[in-house]
């Protein structure tokens, strides 16, 4: 079975880094952005099979690149993750309600997220 791609989206570059290698290791074929303008142009070139977004983003906040990329054929049906410090109730229900398939708080661990990755592509399939 090929490695999924995963597509992570995140401002703080030691966060991407470490999840980056993290599931790299894990057998994960990764690709990155580091604001909302390059997620969406990122995620139509390469079509993940998955992408992890922050929320709080520069150019575009999450919620508006989880809007472009239910928006468009291409990438309507891939899955997507919200990562988020927000623990607010309505911040949860907001990303829930944008059509993320799952949300995790950070600070989440590390198998907590190869456990929803796998989670939702089985999903999807």
């Amino acid at each position: 079975m090929p490695a999924l791609k995963v597509l992570i989206v995140d401002d703080y570059a030691d966060s991407l880094e470490a999840w980056s290698y993290f599931l790299k290791a894990r057998g994960f074929e990764v690709i990155t952005a580091d604001n909302g303008i390059d997620a969406v142009e990122v995620a139509l070139a390469e079509l993940p099979d998955v992408v992890i977004l922050d929320l709080d983003l520069p150019g575009r906040h999450g919620i508006e690149v989880a809007r472009l990329l239910q928006e468009h054929p291409s990438t309507t049906a891939i899955p997507l993750i919200a990562m988020t410090g927000r623990t607010h109730a309505l911040d949860v229900d907001r990303a829930r309600a944008s059509g993320f398939q799952s949300v995790l708080l950070k600070p989440y661990a590390p198998d907590a997220l190869v456990v929803e990755l796998r989670r939702v592509c089985e999903t999807r399939t």
